[in-house]
């Protein structure tokens, strides 16, 4: 993509941030980390991913959280508490005895970005990890209530994490 596509695109999202990204990388032969980087730059905050155990940790307080795994052929979304890691023979190993269960390779992951960004009418906060490639591995969503307003709980929590996350960088 040309430094004039790019700066095209950076224009379009300075207008609305709406579409999926993932959709948006593809269109343009990018990555999705790539595309988040077009973003508004107070949409989006990038980490490095040495402050992942700190993360995975904290996520486990926030409560109820909706978790999206994404590949290209299916996109599976998951309402569970963020069990605790530990880890072992290379890979956080979520604990048992909630919903979202499993492994993640302790070297997949490259950023952690927070991106806050309209959706439609509504501000929508997610914390996302992102692999080597620039391509989403684990996406995390502050949820909503029954008026689909952002969990202010869950919002204190994300803003917390990433302000600590921003003082320690």
């Amino acid at each position: 993509m040309t430094q004039a596509a790019r700066e095209k695109l950076r224009a379009q999202f300075a207008k609305n941030q709406n579409g999926f990204l993932e959709w948006i990388a593809r269109d343009h032969g990018l990555s999705t980390l790539e595309v988040i980087e077009l973003l508004p730059e107070q949409t989006r905050t990038i980490f490095n991913a040495e402050k992942l155990p700190e993360v995975l940790e904290d996520l486990t307080e926030w409560g109820e959280l909706f978790i999206i795994v994404q590949t290209g052929s299916i996109v599976a979304e998951i309402v569970s508490h963020m069990p605790s890691t530990s880890v072992g023979r290379g890979h956080y190993n979520f604990g048992g005895g909630h919903p979202f269960g499993g492994h993640l390779k302790e070297d997949a992951c490259e950023r952690i970005v927070f991106i806050e960004r309209m959706r439609g009418e509504r501000l929508s906060k997610s914390l996302q990890l992102f692999d080597h490639a620039g391509e989403s591995i684990l996406k995390v969503f502050v949820r909503r209530d029954a008026e689909r307003e952002l969990l202010q709980d869950q919002v204190q929590k994300y803003d917390a994490l990433k302000a600590r996350l921003e003082a320690a960088s």
